[in-house]
């Protein structure tokens, strides 16, 4: 039974550390972000009649788009995890970020679609 009040030790040793150096605030706006990054995965599905209604497509494209993205974002996780491990969380994030530039300006400079044509009622 030493084995057990060492690991809570140790666990504990942990905590204070990340107290140390995580300062209760910036620990509170960590947890914040990693609650906000859930909501598109939970508020997604009623949205999709909306999303599908302002864009002229069916639910079905809608929600296939919506499935692809997040099966690639778990998918992403790991390969991420291994390049963190890897090169460390700078060497990683840092094209990570000019990647996701590059593509909100291409997406930004994309043509818009023309509005939907009304159907005459």
């Amino acid at each position: 039974m030493a084995g057990v009040g060492s690991a809570y030790a140790s666990e504990a040793a942990v905590y204070l550390e990340l107290e140390r150096v995580v300062p209760r605030r910036g620990l509170s706006v960590l947890c914040a972000i990693v609650a906000l990054s859930a909501f598109d995965r939970v508020l997604i599905a009623p949205l999709l009649t909306s999303v599908a209604r302002g864009l002229v497509v069916s639910i079905g494209a809608v929600s296939l788009v919506a499935t692809v993205h997040f099966i690639s974002y778990g998918l992403a996780q790991v390969g991420l995890g291994w390049l963190s491990d890897r090169f460390g969380r700078v060497g990683s994030l840092q094209p990570a970020l000019l990647g996701a530039a590059v593509g909100n300006a291409v997406a930004a400079a994309a043509p818009s679609r023309p509005p939907p044509r009304r159907l005459a009622s």
